[in-house]
C-alpha cells in the first residue's frame, strides 16, 4: 500500500500522465471521528483471527468523547447512527465500557467502541477480513453523510 500518497510508478518506469492521477484518499473511520466535535480520541484496531477459538476477532473503533455536554450529544449521536446501521442489517454494535471507579477518574473513563464483524459468520478468513473491510468503508461513508446532514440539530444548542 502506498502510505505516501504520492502517485505510483507504473512498471515501464514513466510517471502518470494527468489522466491517471489517483483520486483524493477519503480519511478513514478514525481520522473522520477525530473531526467530529465531541470526539477527543479515535483510533482502530483491525480485525484478526482468533488464534484460541477459531474465526474472527471484529474490528473496534474506539471513542473516547470529550466529558462534557458536547460528548454526551455526540454519543447520543453515534448511539442513534450506528443504532441505524445495525437495524439495517450491518454488521456493527455500539460498546460502552470503564474500569470500576476506584481504578479512574469518575467522568474521564467511559469508552465507546464500534465492533465492526463479518455478516457472514460461515465466510473463510479472507472472506470475512474483505467483509469487514468493506463494511468499515460503508460506515464511514454513512457517519461522514449522517454527521454533515444530522449534527447541527442534535449538538447541544442546535
Amino acid at each position: 500500500m502506498n502510505h505516501d500518497h504520492r502517485p505510483r510508478k507504473p512498471a515501464h518506469g514513466k510517471g502518470p500522465g494527468p489522466k491517471s492521477r489517483p483520486a483524493p484518499a477519503q480519511p478513514g473511520i478514525a481520522e473522520l471521528l477525530l473531526g467530529f466535535e465531541g470526539i477527543e480520541e479515535a483510533a482502530l484496531e483491525a480485525a484478526e483471527p482468533d488464534r484460541e477459538a477459531g474465526g474472527i476477532l471484529p474490528a473496534a473503533i474506539s471513542i473516547g468523547v470529550t466529558p462534557d455536554a458536547l460528548g454526551l450529544h455526540m454519543l447520543e449521536f453515534l448511539a442513534w447512527a450506528v443504532g441505524d446501521m445495525e437495524e439495517a442489517g450491518a454488521a456493527v454494535h455500539l460498546h460502552l465500557e470503564a474500569p470500576p471507579p476506584w481504578e479512574n477518574e469518575p467522568g474521564r473513563s467511559l469508552v465507546a467502541s464500534i465492533l465492526v464483524s463479518a455478516r457472514n459468520e460461515e465466510a473463510s478468513e479472507k472472506e470475512a477480513l474483505e467483509e469487514i473491510r468493506v463494511e468499515i468503508t460503508e460506515m464511514t461513508a454513512f457517519l461522514r453523510d449522517m454527521y454533515e446532514s444530522y449534527w447541527p440539530m442534535c449538538r447541544p444548542g442546535g
